[in-house]
């Protein structure tokens, strides 16, 4: 693994993603769905963000509607054109209004009364392409989540939770190549079993 570039890794593991079938994401995503609601951290969460679902990643509606019925705050990433980093806008519905489409993927429409700085969540869901052993994730390579949580490395602050939730076949028996910057995630959890730190 050591000779394997990320940008061949990240081919490699899309191309897994991609034989999915949709019966078994929605399978594997009811079953994380349920372990991450069984959370203590998730429980006890006051402001949750998450992704929205594209590209035979693991589904959150299940994880989302769970949140707003127990009125948790819920937020979707927005990437900020100034420096790369996310910013966490509020959603209230299972139906939101996304309008723009960056790198492939639904975004709402930038609000700035509605937002929540990254260090002011208690939990969030993170997609990732892979992951390993040592939990380091490798994601689509423009190191959004990374940049914005590194304030977790640099003022080793434990809020929010980083949980990582991805299909089994997702995981990399080979450790991952990783970067200084490279946050390791709190938990991976798949239809298969929980990681943790």
């Amino acid at each position: 693994m050591e000779c394997t570039s990320k940008s061949q890794l990240r081919k490699q593991f899309i191309d897994k993603r991609n034989c999915l079938t949709a019966l078994q994401i929605a399978a594997a995503s009811k079953i994380i769905a349920h372990t991450i609601t069984a959370l203590t951290a998730f429980q006890q969460a006051r402001h949750i963000a998450l992704y929205w679902p594209c590209n035979n990643e693991i589904n959150t509606l299940d994880i989302l509607a769970s949140a707003l019925k127990l009125n948790k705050k819920c937020y979707l990433p927005i990437i900020s054109p100034d420096d790369s980093t996310l910013i966490f806008q509020e959603i209230n519905s299972l139906t939101p209004n996304l309008p723009k489409i960056r790198r492939g993927i639904p975004e709402l429409l930038h609000d700035p009364q509605r937002t929540r700085h990254a260090s002011e969540l208690d939990l969030v869901i993170v997609p990732l392409l892979a992951f390993d052993a040592n939990n380091i994730r490798l994601g689509m390579g423009a190191g959004h989540y990374d940049k914005t949580f590194a304030f977790k490395l640099t003022k080793l602050q434990a809020t929010p939770t980083l949980v990582g939730i991805a299909h089994q076949a997702q995981y990399s028996n080979d450790l991952l190549p990783c970067d200084p910057w490279d946050i390791p995630l709190d938990y991976i959890i798949t239809a298969q079993g929980t990681y943790s730190l």
